[in-house]
């Protein structure tokens, strides 16, 4: 691990480029994701603030919403800083993190008072059209489309200090904050659905000495699910008539 405490944005322009120009073909091999779709509004809405200060806070139920607020970052033809935990920069030995690093992302020890981290949000936002993305959940959570846990605290007062800043420089300047929700659809066809259902069971029965003959989806998804409540009674020696 990296003996670095704090690892600052450095936007590099070549990597940038590169990743704009292959951005459909890496969000299609390495996350899955066919596409990301906006209503004509929220397009409207999202170039429209091209030219000001913009806290973007977002879902983050999977690992894959900053490459979705990367492809946001290109419809409003503008460059993103990233808040990102400290563990991520040093994924795939410190690969993920130069990659990271160079598209924007500092690092943030979460529970911490991150005193250079946030210095340096605090300096993104009262920087002329300075943008920020937060995820204020934190880690992501269960990969749930429609699952939101508590924000972290202090989330709403890097606001607040941003804001403060931003007025000692130009009292008639503003700070936009812009919540985004994301929300992911299979678009493969029910055989394809059924197959990857089918692999992922039988990985959880595997793991748990269950059984898939004779049983339907449902069925053996119940049989997943009683055998995790009986362990946790077990462990938690709960007692079942």
């Amino acid at each position: 691990m990296s003996t670095k405490s704090f690892i600052p944005p450095k936007f590099n322009y070549p990597l940038l480029w590169f990743t704009d120009f292959s951005l459909p073909f890496l969000l299609k091999s390495i996350h899955n994701l066919d596409s990301v779709e906006l209503s004509d509004e929220d397009k409207s809405t999202i170039k429209s603030l091209r030219k000001e200060r913009v806290i973007l806070i977002a879902n983050h139920p999977t690992t894959q919403e900053p490459p979705v607020l990367y492809t946001l970052a290109n419809i409003m033809s503008s460059r993103f800083n990233y808040m990102a935990s400290r563990e991520v920069f040093d994924w795939g030995s410190g690969y993920v993190g130069d990659f990271i690093q160079g598209i924007g992302a500092y690092s943030v020890i979460a529970g911490t008072s991150d005193k250079d981290s946030l210095r340096a949000t605090r300096e993104i936002l009262s920087t002329p059209e300075g943008k920020l993305v937060l995820f204020p959940e934190g880690e992501p959570t269960s990969g749930l489309n429609d699952t939101l846990l508590p924000f972290q605290p202090g989330v709403a007062q890097l606001g607040f200090w941003g804001y403060e800043d931003t007025i000692k420089k130009d009292p008639n300047a503003n700070l936009t904050i812009l919540p985004i929700f994301i929300k992911y659809k299979m678009n493969q066809n029910e055989e394809w659905m059924r197959k990857d259902l089918d692999l992922s069971l039988a990985v959880l029965e595997s793991k748990m000495n269950l059984t898939k003959q004779g049983k339907t989806i449902i069925e053996r998804f119940l049989s997943i699910g009683k055998r995790l409540i009986e362990k946790e009674e077990r462990e938690y020696g709960i007692q079942v008539d």
